[in-house]
């Protein structure tokens, strides 16, 4: 029993040298640090002074963001010509309408370039804002859950 009493005031020693240990090495890296902090600072005011005011503002999106949600389907039957896209933001039916006719694009990364698949949406589906869309080819399966963009053309208004 003694050893074990022992071995374990000798464990938490080490603990204790090692903690004071790691304290000042933290604290010598923070002295280390407040200079380049200081230096930091200075560059980026130069670096503000520099620049000349910029006029250009940010171009409005002109999509809305979406996910597909998978396709339509009943209970055994999947009608893979239709997939479900849940819009970001909308939550029920009636903001749904609107974009009804919108064109939606899938855009995945092929091996040599970006792609697109086309779509458009053609009815809404259930009461949280998901709409029914077809696709100029079907949606594969690896886009369920992946993002989509909901156009915002062509405008109905």
């Amino acid at each position: 029993i003694s050893s074990d009493r022992n071995a374990t005031e000798h464990h938490a020693h080490n603990r204790s040298t090692l903690n004071s240990h790691q304290i000042s090495c933290r604290k010598m890296s923070q002295d280390d640090k407040k200079p380049k902090a200081a230096e930091k600072a200075k560059s980026a005011a130069k670096k503000t002074t520099k620049k000349a005011p910029s006029t250009k503002y940010r171009t409005p999106r002109l999509y809305m963001r979406g996910v597909v949600m998978g396709y339509k389907r009943g209970l055994r039957n999947q009608y893979n010509h239709t997939a479900l896209i849940k819009i970001n933001d909308i939550e029920d039916s009636k903001s749904a309408q609107f974009y009804i006719g919108k064109k939606i694009a899938y855009v995945y990364k092929a091996s040599t370039r970006e792609k697109i698949i086309w779509g458009k949406g053609f009815r809404t589906h259930g009461s949280n804002g998901v709409i029914r869309a077809k696709f100029k080819s079907n949606l594969p399966g690896q886009a369920i859950g992946r993002p989509v963009k909901v156009m915002l053309y062509p405008s109905t208004i």
